[in-house]
């Protein structure tokens, strides 16, 4: 019994043990899944004035849509038609801008107001985690910088979709060149492929946490919560397919697959990144407590969690007593 707690409490040591029961204690699930519905309705809306917008300035570039068509597949499965599967909508009737006019650009405003509302949920999801409070800021400027981070947000997206496309066909070249096998070529593809996303990821997890929320966190926080938002919501894209087949085994919900399937995994991108916001909240309050390195190496043995101090060590060479007869300390 006594082994048992004692493995019970160096389990609770851990970080990553100590940064998921922050994210619980914080009501990050219940956060989580608004946030993924509110994103549901969000994207679905950008999705349309996006691709249309796409279809006008890029009609003589069908080989940069295409791309953009596949990176937006790969981060949201289920959402759009490729290669004849299944989505909720296919992207060739979102392309043609011939219906473009008046109403087009009233439903693209309505749209960008309505998906303000998810920039202001994971706005409130992480600064939640973290344990703060309301951004202080202009109702006007925070709608613009809101409406900076949505566009952010695309232009990261078309540049990933320009990276792929270049690195791809570099990628195909060298193969080539060279008469590589496909086996030979395996690692280069898989790291193009790979490599893509993980850099889309963490861009985005940067633009959530310091534009979106206003995160004022130390380089190293930053900087692991980020990366380990791209780590995890790479994982889910590569992992989609098993992720989501559950969906349509249900014979009752068999004819909302579709939708049902990207409910879960806007809640599961949602829980990623509410999840790192919990491990950067544990970093940053152990890098607070205890800015010694020698304190911090290590996955963080020291139980702080936010908001509280830990016990502080007795230096070392410096005792504390007292003079016989007075009240004032003597250091020896």
């Amino acid at each position: 019994m006594a082994m048992f707690q004692w493995l019970l409490a160096r389990l609770n040591a851990f970080r990553p043990m100590r940064a998921f029961q922050h994210y619980n204690l914080q009501h990050g699930p219940l956060m989580a899944a608004g946030i993924g519905f509110n994103m549901f309705f969000s994207i679905t809306g950008l999705l349309a004035t996006g691709f249309s917008v796409a279809g006008l300035l890029l009609s003589g570039q069908p080989a940069l849509l295409d791309r953009i068509v596949s990176s937006v597949a790969t981060s949201a499965p289920g959402l759009v038609k490729v290669d004849g599967g299944d989505g909720l909508v296919d992207p060739q009737d979102l392309l043609n801008p011939a219906g473009l006019g008046w109403t087009a650009v009233i439903a693209a405003v309505v749209t960008i107001v309505t998906s303000l509302g998810w920039i202001a949920g994971v706005r409130e999801g992480l600064r939640g985690v973290m344990q703060l409070g309301p951004l202080k800021m202009n109702p006007v400027v925070q709608k613009l910088r809101d409406t900076g981070t949505l566009l952010l947000l695309g232009v990261a997206l078309v540049l990933s979709a320009g990276a792929s496309l270049i690195f791809g066909t570099a990628a195909g070249w060298v193969t080539e060149q060279l008469q590589l096998d496909p086996v030979m070529a395996w690692p280069l593809t898989t790291a193009i492929k790979v490599g893509v996303p993980l850099a889309l990821g963490w861009v985005t997890a940067l633009i959530m946490f310091r534009l979106a929320a206003g995160l004022k966190l130390t380089r190293q926080a930053l900087l692991e919560g980020t990366v380990l938002s791209a780590v995890g919501t790479t994982a889910l894209q590569i992992f989609s397919t098993e992720l989501l087949a559950n969906a349509g085994r249900n014979p009752i919900l068999a004819p909302f697959a579709i939708i049902i399937g990207l409910l879960i995994w806007f809640n599961l991108v949602s829980q990623v990144y509410l999840v790192s916001a919990a491990w950067s909240a544990i970093r940053e309050e152990d890098l607070k407590n205890a800015p010694s390195a020698k304190a911090t190496t290590g996955w963080g043995s020291r139980q702080v969690q936010p908001g509280k101090t830990p016990v502080e060590r007795e230096r070392k060479g410096l005792a504390i007593g007292r003079r016989r007869g007075t009240d004032r300390p003597t250091r020896k």
